[in-house]
């Protein structure tokens, strides 16, 4: 793979939903905090009720773009993408803000619940999920209590363990738990833990985590996940930095699946340079570098499985 690089007050009554027979489940997924994993779970969720032989839909109500996305909103495309599934467009958060600033909470209920409706067409389940709280949307914890609540849903938080003793973390959970009636509520069935970054098994730490919590002592609010940080889960392929830089790709390669874990910028020999050459590095060299580019190919073509070869300098090598 080689390429060129180049405020808002809130208060509503909540909505009800006409009954349907028979009566339709819904889980609505609400992060603890910004960073969680949210999608990555609804993902998760979704293929394991297919699995279970249900039929699943998905729903996400507001959009919240990342910086720099000019494309669809990323949940709901990847629901498409990777289950097939066809949820309704979400609406959009500067439509969302505005109207939350008119103090049109109950108008803009009605609309996510118009949306919800055709989401759940055919469907045995369906799992929508919530508003992640970031620096500009403060307001999203509030936004997803009235969301659950008018939507009938059980909820279920997403939460990701930091540099934080268990207490903490329980705590934490409990915190946000309560925002939606409280551990006891039966409509809270309890939290999924995302990015477990430890060195004992995700069983050992689970039962350490309920030796810790009482949270999770009584039944009422359940540990329902817990998921192991995978360092390579988090790295890009190939094709999205070459995207992301707008980069002109002279030999595609298997960028689709080629993952990048690392990079190397190379401005040394080719003697100093060739024990750096591992699986997973991407390689930035200026285009004249001929040296470099020759010991990369001859690395890929021996098997080792290189993210790629970036060029810069707008120098493209000879063929």
């Amino acid at each position: 793979m080689t390429f060129l690089a180049d405020r808002c007050s809130i208060s509503a009554a909540p909505l009800a939903l006409p009954n349907r027979e028979p009566r339709m489940q819904t889980f609505f997924i609400a992060p603890t905090d910004f960073g969680v994993g949210l999608t990555s779970i609804s993902l998760g969720l979704v293929r394991t009720l297919e699995r279970a032989g249900l039929k699943v839909g998905f729903f996400k109500p507001i959009a919240q773009p990342h910086p720099g996305d000019l494309g669809p909103e990323r949940s709901t495309e990847l629901m498409a993408r990777t289950h097939g599934l066809k949820p309704p467009k979400p609406l959009g958060l500067a439509h969302v803000e505005r109207m939350l600033g008119d103090g049109q909470l109950d108008e803009l209920l009605e609309e996510i619940i118009n949306l919800y409706q055709q989401a759940a067409v055919g469907k045995d389940v369906l799992v929508v999920e919530g508003m992640v709280p970031t620096r500009s949307a403060s307001y999203a914890a509030r936004v997803n209590l009235h969301l659950a609540k008018s939507l009938d849903a059980e909820v279920i938080l997403v939460s990701a363990p930091e540099n934080e003793v268990l207490t903490e973390l329980s705590g934490r959970v409990e915190l946000q738990a309560q925002l939606f009636g409280g551990p006891k509520d039966p409509k809270v069935l309890g939290v999924i833990l995302n990015k477990v970054r430890t060195e004992e098994s995700m069983e050992v730490f689970a039962a350490r985590l309920k030796e810790h919590s009482p949270l999770l002592r009584n039944g009422d609010f359940r540990l329902l996940g817990c998921i192991p940080y995978r360092a390579e889960l988090n790295a890009p392929r190939t094709r999205d930095v070459a995207e992301l830089l707008g980069a002109q790709v002279l030999n595609a390669g298997d960028y689709d699946q080629r993952r990048m874990s690392r990079i190397i910028i190379c401005a040394r020999t080719v003697l100093n340079t060739v024990p750096l050459l591992k699986p997973g590095v991407l390689v930035v060299t200026p285009g004249d570098r001929d040296d470099i580019i020759l010991a990369v190919s001859l690395a890929a073509i021996n098997g080792v499985p290189l993210a790629g070869l970036l060029l810069t300098s707008d120098t493209v090598p000879d063929p």
